[in-house]
């Protein structure tokens, strides 16, 4: 069983530049969010209960793919104000946002760390570039 409020503190922590941090369930229902302590929300007037039925019914729609270009893992969504950041693992949705100014470089440190966080760390293939001589 996932620690969820841990997990929601340690991918917060990443970084400073981290905002907020959503799990939602595997129907759709959602299990926790946490605001990063000092930020200010830049979407107050939406609900997190759209927001997580958001996610969920773009899962559905990408799953629809998945025979053909094979499973979302993550996905990130560029805006000026912030960064968006999903990721789909154990049938949960992670989504969580961080300021608009970080550059492509740190979002891909980000995306690497979370994925640590979560238990997602993709074997890593070693191809032969030579033969060791016996």
């Amino acid at each position: 069983m996932m620690d969820f409020t841990k997990i929601s503190y340690e991918i917060l922590a990443i970084d400073d530049s981290m905002r907020y941090v959503e799990i939602i369930g595997e129907n759709g229902e959602l299990l926790l969010n946490k605001m990063k302590q000092g930020k200010h929300s830049v979407r107050a007037q939406r609900k997190e209960e759209l927001l997580s039925l958001d996610l969920y019914n773009t899962k559905q729609i990408e799953k629809k793919f998945n025979k053909t270009l094979g499973k979302v893992a993550f996905t990130h969504v560029s805006r000026t104000k912030v960064h968006q950041l999903v990721w789909y693992h154990n049938d949960l949705i992670f989504y969580c946002t961080c300021e608009g100014h970080v550059d492509n470089n740190k979002i891909l440190e980000i995306s690497s760390r979370v994925e640590a966080i979560l238990g997602m760390g993709k074997p890593i293939e070693l191809r032969d570039f030579f033969e060791i001589p016996n």
